[in-house]
């Protein structure tokens, strides 16, 4: 992980693409938050910020700068002001930051700036509708465990794909769907410290 961040050289990296239509109602309108988010037929004001809303997600990999920026900068503490009554606001919130050209790290609001949960490092996900035959044109090959509301719940066969990736983290896994997909990616993540280890190396590269 400390590889993986270095080299991103102070960049931040997060999913945030031109957000689709049928998102953008999720910020141009009033929602009354509570115990539960209710829909109001109310239209916000535009967001107070100079550049364009961008969807992503809430996993983010984000610098010391970007924090310290976001806690302190009077235009993005006004657009957080502005956020709290949109639904998911964590889904298009830090997306947004993130093609802010004052916020440290970011990334210019130009369409070949985009970048997909799948190009981020923080989590991989499978979703269902997008999975099946890559051959045919899939983002990836079908779950091999079983979908929870959209999501992939990984199975055994998913890790050789899991493996290939770049990603931090992994979303997600329960033990009562696939308890040896969780055992076997234990066991690759346990040989791959032990290998780094300088003391063990020699050993493990005798032994086996």
């Amino acid at each position: 992980m400390v590889e993986a961040l270095t080299a991103l050289h102070g960049r931040n990296s997060m999913e945030t693409e031109v957000t689709r239509e049928h998102k953008k109602r999720r910020w141009q309108y009033h929602y009354n938050v509570t115990d539960r988010i209710t829909w109001t037929d109310v239209r916000k004001s535009p967001p107070p910020i100079s550049s364009p809303m961008f969807q992503g997600n809430a996993y983010i990999v984000v610098s010391r700068a970007f924090v310290k920026h976001v806690m302190e900068d009077s235009e993005v503490q006004k657009f957080l002001e502005w956020e709290k009554d949109t639904y998911s606001p964590d889904e298009h919130m830090w997306a947004t930051l993130q093609r802010m050209p004052s916020v440290p790290g970011s990334e210019p609001t130009h369409i070949k700036y985009d970048e997909s949960d799948m190009n981020a490092i923080t989590r991989v996900v499978k979703w269902g509708g997008l999975d099946g035959d890559v051959r045919a044109g899939a983002a990836y090959d079908s779950c091999t465990g079983t979908y929870r509301r959209g999501v992939c719940v990984y199975g055994a066969g998913d890790l050789q794909w899991l493996l290939s990736r770049r990603q931090l983290f992994a979303n997600k896994f329960d033990p009562e769907v696939d308890d040896v997909a969780i055992r076997c990616l234990e066991s690759v993540l346990r040989f791959k410290a032990l290998r780094q280890h300088p003391l063990l190396t020699d050993q493990y590269s005798t032994t086996l």
